[in-house]
Protein backbone atom coordinates (compact mmCIF):
# COMPACT_ATOMS: atom_id res chain seq x y z
CA UNK A 1 0.00 0.00 0.00
CA UNK A 2 1.39 3.39 -0.93
CA UNK A 3 1.67 6.21 1.61
CA UNK A 4 -0.99 8.26 -0.17
CA UNK A 5 -3.40 5.31 -0.10
CA UNK A 6 -2.64 4.70 3.58
CA UNK A 7 -3.11 8.40 4.37
CA UNK A 8 -6.41 8.47 2.50
CA UNK A 9 -7.68 5.32 4.27
CA UNK A 10 -6.54 6.67 7.64
CA UNK A 11 -8.29 9.98 7.05
CA UNK A 12 -11.44 8.21 5.90
CA UNK A 13 -11.46 6.13 9.09
CA UNK A 14 -10.46 8.82 11.63
CA UNK A 15 -11.43 12.05 9.93
CA UNK A 16 -7.85 13.31 10.32
CA UNK A 17 -4.59 12.94 8.47
CA UNK A 18 -2.01 10.84 10.37
CA UNK A 19 0.02 13.88 11.44
CA UNK A 20 -3.08 15.73 12.67
CA UNK A 21 -4.20 12.62 14.55
CA UNK A 22 -0.79 12.41 16.23
CA UNK A 23 -1.00 16.09 17.23
CA UNK A 24 -4.47 15.54 18.69
CA UNK A 25 -3.12 12.66 20.79
CA UNK A 26 -0.24 14.80 22.04
CA UNK A 27 -2.56 17.70 22.93
CA UNK A 28 -4.87 15.25 24.73
CA UNK A 29 -1.92 13.95 26.75
CA UNK A 30 -0.85 17.53 27.47
CA UNK A 31 -4.32 18.24 28.89
CA UNK A 32 -3.95 15.29 31.27
CA UNK A 33 -0.50 16.45 32.37
CA UNK A 34 -1.65 20.04 32.85
CA UNK A 35 -4.63 18.97 34.94
CA UNK A 36 -2.93 16.22 36.90
CA UNK A 37 0.58 17.48 37.55
CA UNK A 38 2.37 20.66 38.46
CA UNK A 39 4.92 20.19 35.67
CA UNK A 40 5.98 23.43 33.99
CA UNK A 41 4.76 23.95 30.42
CA UNK A 42 8.32 23.56 29.11
CA UNK A 43 8.66 20.16 30.82
CA UNK A 44 5.37 19.01 29.31
CA UNK A 45 6.45 20.21 25.86
CA UNK A 46 9.74 18.33 26.23
CA UNK A 47 8.05 15.19 27.55
CA UNK A 48 5.68 15.10 24.56
CA UNK A 49 8.45 15.67 22.03
CA UNK A 50 7.71 19.21 20.92
CA UNK A 51 10.68 21.14 19.52
CA UNK A 52 10.03 24.13 21.76
CA UNK A 53 7.70 25.27 24.52
CA UNK A 54 6.76 28.22 22.32
CA UNK A 55 5.60 25.96 19.46
CA UNK A 56 3.76 23.72 21.91
CA UNK A 57 1.98 26.69 23.49
CA UNK A 58 0.94 28.11 20.11
CA UNK A 59 -0.33 24.72 18.92
CA UNK A 60 -2.15 24.08 22.20
CA UNK A 61 -3.91 27.45 22.01
CA UNK A 62 -4.84 26.86 18.36
CA UNK A 63 -6.36 23.47 19.21
CA UNK A 64 -8.09 24.37 22.50
CA UNK A 65 -8.64 28.12 22.38
CA UNK A 66 -6.67 28.55 25.62
CA UNK A 67 -3.00 28.78 26.50
CA UNK A 68 -1.65 25.81 28.47
CA UNK A 69 -1.57 27.86 31.69
CA UNK A 70 -5.13 29.13 31.15
CA UNK A 71 -6.30 25.58 30.42
CA UNK A 72 -4.63 24.32 33.62
CA UNK A 73 -6.33 27.12 35.58
CA UNK A 74 -9.73 26.23 34.08
CA UNK A 75 -9.17 22.50 34.67
CA UNK A 76 -8.68 23.25 38.35
CA UNK A 77 -12.09 24.83 38.69
CA UNK A 78 -11.56 28.09 36.86
CA UNK A 79 -11.23 30.18 39.96
CA UNK A 80 -9.14 27.68 41.90
CA UNK A 81 -6.48 30.23 42.83
CA UNK A 82 -9.08 32.75 43.93
CA UNK A 83 -10.76 30.12 46.15
CA UNK A 84 -7.45 29.28 47.80
CA UNK A 85 -6.74 32.98 48.43
CA UNK A 86 -10.22 33.52 49.91
CA UNK A 87 -9.81 30.55 52.29
CA UNK A 88 -6.43 31.86 53.36
CA UNK A 89 -7.84 35.32 54.08
CA UNK A 90 -10.77 33.84 56.05
CA UNK A 91 -8.44 31.82 58.24
CA UNK A 92 -6.33 34.84 59.08
CA UNK A 93 -9.30 36.96 60.27
CA UNK A 94 -9.95 36.98 64.03
CA UNK A 95 -13.11 35.12 64.93
CA UNK A 96 -13.18 33.13 61.69
CA UNK A 97 -13.86 29.43 62.06
CA UNK A 98 -10.72 27.39 61.43
CA UNK A 99 -10.61 23.97 59.85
Amino acid sequence: MSYSALRQAFKLHTGLAPHEYQLELRVSEAKKLLAGTGLPVKAIADKLGFQSAYYFSRLFKTKTGLSPEAWRHQAHGGDHLEQVAMRSKQRSKPGSPSR
